[in-house]
């Protein structure tokens, strides 16, 4: 909302008289920019800075570069270093499966003197070739996005820069990295090999590529990989370091135990395969047993084909998981820890609720993150216990320094609700105290009675002496203190959230229209009730829940191409085997089912894999998150849409390679 009015009106308005947050100066003709900046600079306030308009231009987009670098760009890479590793499955099986349908071709080359690391060239040179083209088209394609998604936010209105897309050279070198050293690591295997067969015997019929060192100690490989990626996700979790490091640790850990998730996959694929298998069977008798014996038939194939879907789908559980912890928390917090029946919130803009126009008994709540104090906007249960009054918070910053030795003598409290006994009369009851968040009080070895020593941004200082504690750390997790305070220490008392308790047999909603006519004059405020309250912030949980989902798309959408590039190949490398069925009487549609089948059994390997993982990382997160008031949820309903999407991948994935199968003509595939 943009507000236009008289300049006093602004400042009466912002609670502000008198005060200006900006100047514009126009110059006249002939006066450069920085001589009058510099004159303006010597008559301001040492903490007032002249600038030109072109340092103000540059330093409003580097604040504005700085912002979005801190968290929009790690989140966006991310994501697609997930979408690279889901990737790098296809790439490995697709280079296996060709590996092996070549077979011949490599056994003749060293027939006629190709020496086993020409051909280990051969296939290092394919795949640095179609790495370097898919590189180029994943960079147009990125670009074309990029410029869609622009094109989009500006047709919905939203407010980002208009001038133009930036590809910088280092971005298109590290793509064209990137993506040759994952096509090239993806595809050493599969390379290697292809260099194991003998040539005579791999000029047989029939003949089978063996297995590699590396396969026969893939179980060993696979169990330290688990080790490591668990040692990794643990640190990450339960380290007292910076975020960005723990942030670090989970990642890399994440990383390992997909992969070893996917290297241990092939051991149960003809289990889970004939589980899977049995309805269809009962579907189809005949059509249901190929298609699992054809998922169950090469084991590792399926595993990593299922693999890269799994990657998607694990991540899109935790996150839905995740979320459903954080609503759920949060609004059992609300619920029960706070009596209010109505919430006025502020909608982000600075026309905040000033003291004056609130009721009596206005109470200010500091928040505690880490080393990192906020005072934010907030109330709990600590409500005026005198009914029909409300109470509103103000925000500021401030930061404990230190603290003292025994106080006054205070009651000590620890309750699931903040609950203080007013130590005076006054509207007032806490101002020259404070709560104090139990968990982190108990780690700070604070006592009731104590005293701390709070500095705020201004250097002024206060006193507080520790009166109580409170355990709703989901609401808040730091120190509670009177507004009072914030006036003695120079910090501002507007309100951005007021909560109100109607009177015992009031109505709500006539409570709320009066408290709408006393908000008339700010038009910022939305007045809601608790129940209206919660539900704008599970609203705003699912639109994060919704931008993550859109990311993460990419990854089961790659993830859908392999599927389809490893049914296109076994089609192909079983071209006489379809054709004999064919020639003995299954149809072209007994076919088509038989490769649907195929797919959905290894996209519900995938899913239930990828589920699995997904609420495994949610659980071991929130578990360990539990002592800031998380609990551990999981949303059924979506998980089992989340399954149903699998089966429903499987069917789309099959579509071409099962059409491919029904066409093959008999006479020439025998």
């Amino acid at each position: 909302i943009v507000v236009a009015g008289r300049l006093q009106d602004v400042q009466a308005w912002a609670g502000e008289p008198g005060a200006l947050t900006a100047i514009s100066v126009a110059s006249a003709t002939g006066v450069e920019p920085e001589a009058l900046a510099g004159r303006i600079d010597r008559v301001l306030p040492a903490s007032v800075t002249a600038k030109t308009g072109e340092q103000a231009a540059a330093d409003a987009t580097a604040e504005t570069a700085d912002a979005i670098g801190s968290f929009l760009t790690p989140v966006l890479l991310a994501f697609a270093g997930v979408s690279v590793f889901v990737g790098a499955f296809i790439i490995f099986n697709a280079f296996s499966i060709t590996v092996a349908q070549r077979r011949r071709e490599f056994a003749m080359l060293r027939a006629v003197g190709a020496g086993s690391r020409q051909v280990l060239l051969s296939v290092v040179v394919e795949a640095l070739a179609l790495g370097t083209l898919a590189s180029a088209l994943g960079i147009a394609a990125g670009l074309g996005v990029a410029v869609g998604i622009n094109q989009l936010f500006q047709a919905l209105g939203a407010d980002i820069p208009v001038s133009g897309l930036i590809l910088a050279p280092r971005t298109v070198l590290i793509a064209v990295a990137v993506g040759l050293g994952v096509t090239l690591l993806s595809s050493l295997v599969p390379a290697v090999r292809a260099t194991r067969v003998p040539p005579v015997a791999a000029m047989q019929e029939g003949q089978t590529l063996p297995p590699t060192r590396f396969s026969r100690l893939s179980t060993a490989a696979a169990a330290l990989v688990t080790a490591a990626g668990g040692a990794s996700l643990a640190w990450g979790i339960v380290s007292d370091g910076s975020a960005t490091g723990r942030l670090l640790y989970m990642g890399v850990g994440a990383l390992l135990l997909f992969l070893a998730v996917a290297m241990l996959a092939k051991f149960i694929v003809r289990p889970v395969s004939r589980v899977i298998g049995w309805p269809l069977e009962r579907i189809a008798p005949v059509v249901g047993r190929l298609a699992r014996e054809n998922a169950g038939r090469n084991p590792s194939r399926t595993a990593a084909t299922a693999a890269a879907l799994m990657i998607g789908l694990a991540m899109v559980v935790f996150v839905a998981v995740f979320a459903e912890a954080l609503k759920g928390s949060f609004s059992g917090a609300i619920s029960d820890s706070t009596r209010a029946d109505l919430v006025a919130q502020d909608r982000g803009s600075f026309l905040t609720v000033p003291q004056s126009a609130t009721w009596a008994d206005v109470w200010g709540f500091k928040w505690e993150d880490g080393g990192s104090d906020e005072l934010l906007a907030g109330l709990t249960a600590a409500a005026p216990e005198k009914a029909g009054d409300a109470a509103a918070v103000g925000s500021g910053d401030a930061a404990p320094s230190g603290s003292g030795g025994a106080g006054s003598a205070a009651p000590s409290r620890s309750s699931d609700a903040v609950s203080v006994a007013p130590s005076g009369s006054g509207d007032d009851p806490i101002t020259g105290g404070v709560l104090l968040e139990a968990q982190s009080a108990a780690a700070k070895q604070h006592d009731a009675g104590d005293t701390i020593t709070v500095t705020a941004p201004s250097g002024r200082t206060a006193e507080l002496t520790i009166l109580g504690f409170y355990r709703d750390s989901m609401v808040f997790t730091g120190m509670i203190t009177g507004l009072g305070t914030f006036a003695a220490l120079d910090i501002d008392t507007a309100a951005g959230l007021t909560w109100v308790r109607t009177e015992d047999g009031a109505s709500q909603t006539a409570t709320q229209k009066t408290v709408q006519q006393v908000l008339a004059d700010f038009p910022t405020q939305d007045v809601m009730t608790k129940a209206e309250y919660l539900d704008m912030i599970g609203k705003q949980v699912d639109q994060i829940l919704t931008m993550f989902y859109g990311l993460l798309a990419m990854s089961v959408v790659i993830s859908i191409f392999g599927i389809v590039n490893t049914l296109v190949l076994s089609v192909h490398e079983r071209t006489r085997e379809l054709g004999m069925l064919r020639a003995i009487g299954a149809t072209r549609s007994q076919l088509r089912r038989m490769v649907r089948y195929e797919s959905v059994i290894t996209t519900v390997i995938g899913g239930i894999l990828g589920t699995a993982v997904g609420v495994l990382f949610a659980y071991l997160i929130v578990t360990q998150m539990g002592g800031d008031g998380l609990v551990f949820s999981v949303p059924w309903l979506q998980l089992g849409l989340f399954m149903l999407l699998a089966a429903a991948i499987g069917v789309l994935a099959a579509v071409l390679p099962a059409r491919r199968a029904a066409n093959i003509r008999i006479l020439e595939a025998i």
